[in-house]
């Protein structure tokens, strides 16, 4: 789990929260956020966590196969539930959501699958 890994990385760095917060040029319970898992830093704090961590954004983010309890699988759309508040509509995109998208598309297959895989698991998160 990502929030699992960056304390781990931190830990490992000797470095406190703080350190990392200041680095990211936010609030310490911010960052305490990032690694509780109640929230997810966007674009370029996780690319500056790659770069103090001196680890790939692809390994900051990968999913740890080993300790997940369920193999791996093809995503799968059709088990994606879409809220009713949120459009699938693709013509009011935010910036940020295209930003996302252009990001994906220079992805290859096996990492546009791990990327996916890690939105399903963040929506079952918060499946109430």
């Amino acid at each position: 789990m990502f929030s699992s890994k960056l304390k781990e990385l931190r830990i490992k760095m000797d470095l406190t929260q703080k350190q990392i917060a200041d680095s990211l040029k936010i609030d310490r319970s911010t960052y305490s956020y990032y690694e509780s898992g109640k929230t997810c830093p966007p674009l370029e704090s996780l690319k500056r966590l790659a770069m103090i961590f001196s680890v790939s954004l692809d390994d900051l983010l990968e999913h740890d196969t080993a300790s997940s309890a369920q193999p791996a699988t093809q995503f799968n759309s059709t088990r994606v539930e879409y809220k009713k508040n949120i459009p699938n509509d693709t013509s009011a995109l935010t910036n940020q959501e295209k930003e996302c998208i252009v990001l994906f598309r220079q992805l290859n297959e096996k990492k546009k699958t791990n990327v996916l895989r890690v939105m399903e698991k963040h929506l079952e998160d918060f499946k109430v």
